[in-house]
C-alpha cells in the first residue's frame, strides 16, 4: 500500500498538542476558493515548475514523450491536459526547475521516517498529525500508519474536512487521539458556492463524533478559516458558535480561528494557475480580535485566534 506524501512539516505547535510531524497526502474532492495546499488537489502525481531555476536548456522537451511541454516568453509552459506524470522531464532538468510535487510512501516507509522524531514527541507531548489534501480519502493508509503510531505508543491527530463517508471516519478513528476538524461554514449553499461540495455530510460526521467524544475515546478541535470577503464575516462566526453551542455541547476542547493570509501564492505561479484570492492582504489583528470576542462571547468553547495578523483598526 501506498500514498503520494507531498510534504512533510516536521516541528510543527499548531496542528495538535505538543511539537509534532504534519503529513500531508495528496489528493482533495473539495475545491476551496483560498485553498493553501493547491498541489495538494490532484490525486495524481505531477510536476511543476520554478522559472527562477530555469536555465532555458531544453533538456526536458527533448525527455517529453507526450507533448505537454513548450518554450513561451515565460520560460517552460506545462500542458497538464498532455501531461502523463511519467516525470522524465523532471529527471532530465539539471537544475530542479522541473520537480515532482509528491513522493510515494509504503507505509512502513512512512513510519520509518517519522519515528525518527519520537524522542522529540515524547518530551513535548507531541505526535504526528495527518493533514492533506483530503487525508480521508485515503483510509486504508491512514488506518495501517496510525495503528503502527499507536503500537509505538505515538499521538495521532487527523486533520480532516470530515467531508468523506461516516464508515471512513469511524474506522480512521479507532487509532485518532484528536481530530482537527474544518467548520468553514454552517449555510449548505455557501458552503457548496465557496468550497465546491456540500456540507450536510460534513456536519452529519462531526455530530456522529460526539459518542466517541462521550466515551472518552477522542478529543476534538474545530479550525474555521477567517477568508477576507467570505468567512469574515460577524453572521458566519455567530452560526458556527451556535452550531458548537446546541449541536457538540461539551464535546470541543478548542476552536481555531485561523488568519488568512496568501503566502501560498508562489506555489500557484509555480503551478501556472490563476489565484482569485492573490491580492487580498493578511487580516488586521482588529478585525481578528472583533471575531475572536464575538465568538468567545458565545461560550460555545474555549476559542484562540492563530495566524499572521497585521497591526491597525478593524478594516
Amino acid at each position: 500500500m501506498k500514498a503520494l506524501v507531498f510534504d512533510i512539516y516536521k516541528g510543527t505547535t499548531n496542528d495538535g498538542p505538543g511539537m509534532r510531524d504534519t503529513v500531508f497526502l495528496k489528493g482533495c474532492p473539495l475545491r476551496c476558493l483560498w485553498c493553501h495546499n493547491p498541489e495538494g488537489i490532484p490525486f495524481e502525481n505531477r510536476v511543476w515548475y520554478e522559472r527562477n531555476v530555469c536555465i532555458g536548456c531544453g533538456e526536458c522537451l527533448k525527455a517529453c514523450e507526450n507533448g505537454a511541454l513548450s518554450f513561451t516568453p515565460d520560460g517552460i509552459y506545462l500542458d497538464y491536459s498532455k501531461c502523463k506524470s511519467c516525470m522524465k522531464c523532471a529527471d532530465a532538468c539539471p537544475t530542479g526547475a522541473l520537480s515532482p510535487i509528491a513522493e510515494a510512501y509504503t507505509v512502513e516507509a512512512l513510519a520509518q521516517e517519522v519515528l525518527k522524531d519520537r524522542e522529540y514527541f515524547f518530551s513535548s507531548g507531541g505526535g504526528v498529525t495527518v493533514s492533506g489534501g483530503e487525508a480521508m480519502w485515503q483510509k486504508d493508509f491512514v488506518c495501517s500508519f496510525f495503528e503502527i503510531m499507536k503500537k509505538n505508543h505515538i499521538h495521532t491527530a487527523l486533520d480532516t474536512t470530515g467531508f468523506c463517508k461516516w464508515e471512513d471516519l469511524e474506522a480512521v478513528i479507532q487509532y485518532t487521539d484528536i481530530v482537527l476538524y474544518d467548520l468553514k461554514v454552517i449555510d449548505g449553499e455557501l458552503h457548496k458556492q465557496w468550497t465546491g461540495v456540500d456540507n450536510q455530510g460534513i456536519l452529519t460526521n462531526i455530530r456522529n463524533l460526539k459518542k466517541y467524544i462521550a466515551a472518552g475515546k477522542l478529543r476534538l478541535w474545530i479550525r474555521t478559516p477567517v477568508i477576507p470577503g467570505y468567512t469574515d464575516r460577524e453572521e458566519i462566526i455567530c452560526e458556527i458558535a451556535e452550531f458548537i453551542r446546541q449541536q457538540l455541547s461539551g464535546c470541543v476542547e478548542r476552536w481555531e480561528l485561523c488568519a488568512f493570509n496568501n503566502s501560498c501564492v508562489r506555489k500557484y505561479e509555480k503551478l501556472q494557475l490563476e489565484w482569485c484570492m492573490k491580492r487580498e492582504g493578511i487580516l488586521s489583528q482588529g478585525k481578528m480580535n472583533r471575531l475572536t470576542e464575538l465568538a468567545k462571547a458565545s461560550r460555545a468553547t474555549e476559542v484562540i485566534c492563530s495566524g499572521i495578523m497585521k497591526e491597525g483598526k478593524i478594516l
